[in-house]
């Protein structure tokens, strides 16, 4: 599991630093006819995956999914768009009918995403896609209605979602679209049970423009960042259901983080530092089941780690990964690493060129492949 995680976020760091090299395609300097905005539907056809031994519900049947979305592209009037190849950011509405029913229901999401292109010519465009969004599952673990799932505790989720794409140009008015897909959905441990749903899938479906107009790509280079270091401090709040039992009581979690950031380029930097953690959820399991009883319960609640991570910024927008290592860690907690997902929105600039920032920011944290908080931020870079 270490390795999937290790190799995961240095996939990402390589990633995102190749999609963000200077552009050289011919693709951009002669375009043909294009759209500033597009319809996408899509046919999901996949399996859940069982991705702990916990996973006790049942799979037996294939699930499928419907979408509708709207995407929008640009020409890279922004410096930001034109260094990450001029991505396409889109919404759209996605309809869950699952395998065996009987447990997990249908969902209704809505997800906002963003395409970043692999490489596009006249004739495919690659892409990656990633996506948040909110979802509502229509059945859930009951005690007595549904007891056999025990994978998701509530209506209202997050939905989580990758793609790995390419759309292939019937012609210029519609594109074919065939990928693969990795979506999750859970409530980050806001109620119990959490292991969360993955649907591992193939689509297919169709982008259409029903308007095309001759555009020109922006491709003067953009610039270089400002300064190539800065330091970050951040505070963070999050919401957990004590123990496993579902229905307990829900506590705060609160974590204080310091960390350095190195620009690669003006879209990308990498980063590392250190974080602590105090778990009321842990704390009052401790306190009112007496465990441990006569030693620093405060102590056993609270998390010293140091992590690294890689974050792309679009705009005044950030998403980020992250991968945590424990040094302290609570008494609850048996896996040493846990990963982390988000996303940043930098609201103000303040000082000499503007270089210290202001940030709201959202992630979701887990250990392993399960969900175990959604976390909500306020921080300055400086």
């Amino acid at each position: 599991m270490k390795k999937y995680f290790l190799v995961s976020l240095v996939s990402i760091l390589v990633f995102s630093n190749a999609l963000a090299k200077p552009i050289k395609n011919k693709f951009y300097e002669n375009p043909p006819l294009q759209a500033k905005i597009g319809i996408e539907t899509n046919f999901y056809f996949g399996k859940i995956i069982k991705h702990t031994k916990l996973f006790k519900t049942p799979i037996s049947k294939y699930s499928y999914a419907y979408e509708v979305g709207v995407n929008f592209y640009n020409y890279g009037e922004k410096p930001w768009q034109r260094k990450w190849k001029y991505p396409m950011a889109g919404i759209s509405f996605i309809h869950g009918l699952y395998g065996d029913k009987q447990y997990f229901g249908n969902s209704y999401s809505i997800l906002p995403y963003l395409n970043i292109w692999i490489f596009r010519n006249k004739v495919v465009d690659a892409y990656f896609r990633m996506g948040f969004g909110i979802g509502v599952l229509t059945k859930h673990y009951d005690e007595i209605t549904n007891p056999g799932n025990n994978v998701i505790g509530s209506s209202l989720n997050n939905i989580t979602q990758f793609k790995l794409g390419l759309d292939w140009k019937i012609n210029t008015h519609v594109f074919l679209n065939t990928c693969g897909s990795f979506t999750h959905w859970s409530n980050a441990k806001i109620q119990n049970p959490n292991l969360g749903i993955n649907l591992a899938a193939i689509t297919v479906g169709l982008k259409i423009f029903p308007s095309l107009k001759e555009y020109s790509y922006e491709t003067n280079k953009p610039p270089k960042p400002k300064k190539r270091n800065e330091g970050m401090i951040k505070y963070s709040i999050g919401i957990s259901e004590m123990g496993k039992t579902p229905g307990g009581p829900k506590f705060m979690t609160h974590t204080g983080t310091i960390a350095l950031n190195r620009y690669t380029s003006a879209v990308n930097k990498v980063f590392g530092g250190l974080s602590v953690s105090y778990e009321s959820t842990i704390y009052n399991q401790l306190k009112y089941s007496e465990i441990n009883k006569g030693e620093n319960q405060h102590w056993k609640a609270t998390s010293l780690s140091v992590f690294i991570g890689d974050e792309m910024v679009f705009g005044k927008v950030g998403l980020f990964a992250m991968l945590g290592f424990y040094v302290h860690y609570p008494t609850e907690i048996k896996r040493k690493i846990y990963f982390k997902l988000g996303a940043n929105y930098y609201y103000a600039s303040f000082g000499k060129d503007k270089a210290q920032k202001l940030f709201l920011g959202v992630n979701l944290k887990a250990h392993g492949f399960v969900a175990s908080m959604i976390e909500f931020s306020q921080g300055i870079t400086f």
